[in-house]
């Protein structure tokens, strides 16, 4: 048999029913909106009302859950929790690259095999799982590739970059810039501008130089020898370009250090006391969709690879990767 105190000292009870010391009506109507909350609040915020003529609107506020640090949180969304649980399971099937067996999978997962079968019997009705016959290792099924193509078909890289670099941009003291390689090289074709005067001529539509832009560099480092050796002849026509580019295996001393960093930075090659990191943003097969690029007036202290504007615009290329798909090969350690 529980006590009061024992009742008072769970965190979310009923709310107390006719042997309140409330009067009935206001009882029910304060159970109407505080059902579950802890009586000790919930009778703190009847008095209240009672006594200043709150507003019952003003009841619920004061009745809301509490976080563990006193503050009010917001009612969230509907959501079915078990099809949350449910989707941990394909989530753990889509990390794998390979089939799983009932208990790496519920282990993956984080649940015991006993109540993960139950899902993926229904997750099989559904073609969505499919179970080997022989092996009984569990897989995506057809219709989990069909939904799969047609995420990918939906897929705009240049939208979900210009959304990324948007949200970056905003209230900052940087520009942003989007490129792709196009017939003639790497050339903008986004260009967001900050809210301070910034005297770089970009605009959509600009060719980048190969050797002394951040952008050019990025994709230097990324796309295949030959298309770049094709693009070094016409280096002098692009912006920032020079009369007498560098030779491919110069460039690749350069761009090496590119690849291994994740970041590019350019810092006045192109116009002096402007600073510039590039980042690349790759495509489900791990080919280079764009790259992206912050400018902004600087030094080269603030260009360092390890600075907070490169921690910026590598982890904005990386939400645009992981939104196009890319997944990155897992390391395998050395021996």
């Amino acid at each position: 048999m529980q006590t009061a105190r024992t009742r008072l000292s769970r965190p979310w009870v009923e709310p107390p029913g006719r042997h309140s010391r409330v009067p009935s009506t206001h009882n029910r109507a304060a159970r109407k909106f505080v059902n579950g909350q802890h009586v000790r609040q919930w009778r703190k915020c009847v008095k209240r009302w009672l006594r200043l003529g709150d507003s019952a609107g003003a009841l619920i506020q004061c009745a809301l859950p509490r976080s563990r640090f006193g503050l009010p949180m917001e009612r969230g969304q509907r959501r079915i929790q078990s099809l949350e649980i449910g989707g941990e399971l394909l989530l753990a099937l889509a990390r794998s690259r390979k089939a799983m067996t009932l208990k790496d999978l519920a282990r993956e997962a984080g649940m015991t095999p006993a109540k993960a079968h139950p899902y993926l019997v229904s997750f099989g009705r559904l073609r969505i799982v499919e179970q080997d016959p022989d092996s009984g290792r569990y897989d995506l099924g057809p219709q989990a590739l069909h939904i799969g193509l047609a995420a990918l078909q939906r897929l705009d890289p240049l939208r979900i970059a210009n959304e990324e670099v948007r949200k970056l941009c905003s209230g900052a003291d940087h520009s942003g810039a989007i490129s792709v390689w196009g017939n003639l090289g790497p050339a903008a074709v986004s260009v967001i501008e900050a809210d301070y005067p910034l005297h770089v001529v970009l605009r959509p539509g600009t060719v980048l130089s190969l050797s002394t832009t951040a952008t050019g560099r990025v994709f230097a480092a990324y796309m295949p020898r030959s298309v770049v050796r094709a693009a070094l002849k016409f280096e002098s026509h692009r912006f920032g370009g020079q009369q007498h580019p560098p030779s491919l295996s110069a460039l690749e001393r350069d761009v090496s250090e590119v690849r291994r960093l994740g970041v590019a930075s350019n810092v006045g090659a192109t116009t002096p006391g402007v600073i510039a990191l590039g980042a690349p943003a790759f495509e489900q097969d791990g080919t280079v969709a764009l790259a992206i690029a912050l400018v902004k007036p600087g030094a080269a202290s603030d260009a360092k690879p390890e600075g907070d504007l490169a921690r910026k615009v590598i982890a904005c290329a990386q939400r645009i990767s992981e939104r196009l798909g890319y997944r990155p090969a897992p390391q395998q350690d050395s021996l």
